[in-house]
Formats: structure tokens, C-alpha cells, sequence
């Protein structure tokens, strides 16, 4: 058995030891990554996959599959659909020189801040509460889950707690108005507001319109002096304020 199938298992003895109070269950799958590791049971399901490493991530893909499908039932069996918010994301696109996965027509992989490292799907499922099959366009961000959790519970949260309850959206609301977001990782950072996003990395700025151009493939920084400038300066607000922890040891923008 893999990590993968014993994460779904204990996952699912954890649903069903709690089915009768309030809980919380936070299952981080570390499928699919490298090194690629499975079963023959699940390569033999891609026997004619020629690549060898294709066939290991697909493998590896299905058996995460296969264990969200036990966790989504689990909770459906103790009768708790319409009582329980599902949450499935990830954390960063896809590395895919390592596992051959794809980031689509998005540039950049994991590691990055373009498009390709940081744009990743959620879904959201809440039988009764959320509308099947819905997609929205809204932007959000990991810490959005935590606040929407919270607001959920009932729970306080602190004044400084990043991320918005996402329950309006995901309930068919409009979002209220666009939104600033912030990302740094060594010498790269990057700022989105509206569908402006300003990216720097090494010693170059870059300037997209996401409504239009989400592959980053059109830089406007020239044609757009003005907008640049406001993005840039935010975000070297926003970077001077926070903590360096980078492993570089890389000072302000």
C-alpha cells in the first residue's frame, strides 16, 4: 500500500470515528510528486502508456483519485453531505520536467510565480448548499479556505488573518470588488489587482493583462507605464512590510 491509499484510509476511519460531533479534516496527499513510487495494481491500469514516467504519474494520479472518491463517499455514507464542505486544491502547478504533468497554455511551473506556479483549480462541493457543476472565475487564494472555515463555525477570527469567506461566491453571489493579491519567493515576486499582474524575476519587471492574455506570453510594461508603476509600488510596499524568510537570504524588492 502506498501513502497515498493509507492517507485515504485513515482518512476515512476519521470520518466515520467523528460522524456523530463537529470536525475537521485536513488530508494532504503528497501524491502526485516526485519520486514517482506506486503499485502494479495501478500501473497495470495504463499498460499502454509507452514512458515509463508517464505511466508512473498517471498511476499515481488515479490512486489519489481513487482515494478522494473514498473520502467523498465516506462522508456521504454517514450522512453528512449536506452538512460538510468538501475542499479539493492544490498548492502550486505542476513541475513538469519531474512528473510530465501540464500546466495547460499557463507559463511557468512550480517554483514560479508566472501563472504556471501559482494558478491551480479548487473545487468546492456542498450538497444542497453549493449548485453542481457551477464554475466561476472568481480569484481566490489558499487562505481564503481558512477564513471561510472559520465563518462557517462561527469562530472569531483574528483582526490579522489573511483570505475572505468565499460563501458568497461559491453560493452564486458576484464578487464584491477585485482583489490584491501578493506573491514573493526568493528573488521572485509578483502582484495581481483586478486582471493587472506585475511579475519581477531576477532583474526584469513584466506587465499582463490575465483577462486577456492568461498564457503571460504579451508584456505591457512599456504600453502601460502608468499601470506598471502602481503595481510596482504596491507591491514593494507590501514586500517591505513582511518577514524575509527566504532560504536566499534575499533582501527587499
Amino acid at each position: 500500500e502506498t501513502a497515498t491509499e493509507a492517507f485515504g484510509d485513515e482518512s476515512v476511519a476519521f470520518i466515520r470515528a467523528n460522524r456523530d460531533r463537529p470536525f475537521f479534516l485536513y488530508t494532504a496527499f503528497n501524491a502526485v510528486h516526485a519520486p514517482l513510487q506506486t503499485t502494479a495494481p495501478y500501473l497495470g491500469r495504463f499498460a499502454k502508456e509507452a514512458d515509463p514516467k508517464r505511466r508512473a504519474y498517471l498511476a499515481m494520479l488515479a490512486a489519489m483519485d481513487d482515494a478522494v472518491g473514498r473520502i467523498v463517499a465516506a462522508v456521504d455514507e454517514a450522512g453528512l453531505a449536506r452538512d460538510t464542505l468538501i475542499v479539493f486544491t492544490s498548492d502550486n502547478g505542476g513541475p513538469t520536467w519531474q512528473t510530465t504533468s501540464s500546466n495547460g497554455v499557463l507559463n511557468g511551473v512550480k517554483g514560479t510565480v508566472m501563472e504556471g506556479g501559482i494558478r491551480v483549480p479548487t473545487i468546492f462541493r456542498w450538497t444542497g448548499r453549493i449548485p453542481a457543476g457551477r464554475t466561476s472565475s472568481a480569484v481566490g487564494t489558499g487562505f481564503d479556505v481558512t477564513a471561510t472555515a472559520l465563518a462557517l463555525a462561527g469562530s472569531p477570527r483574528t483582526p490579522d488573518l489573511d483570505g475572505v469567506d468565499l460563501m458568497p461566491v461559491l453560493e452564486g453571489q458576484a464578487p464584491t470588488a477585485p482583489r490584491t493579491l501578493y506573491w514573493r519567493l526568493g528573488p521572485q515576486a509578483a502582484i495581481r489587482s483586478g486582471d493587472w499582474k506585475a511579475v519581477k524575476a531576477e532583474d526584469g519587471w513584466w506587465l499582463f493583462d490575465l483577462s486577456k492574455d492568461a498564457g503571460e506570453r504579451h508584456d505591457l510594461s512599456a504600453a502601460r507605464p502608468d499601470v506598471m508603476a502602481r503595481l510596482k509600488s504596491d507591491l514593494e510596499r507590501w514586500s517591505a512590510a513582511m518577514p524575509f524568510l527566504d532560504p536566499d537570504g534575499s533582501g527587499p524588492l
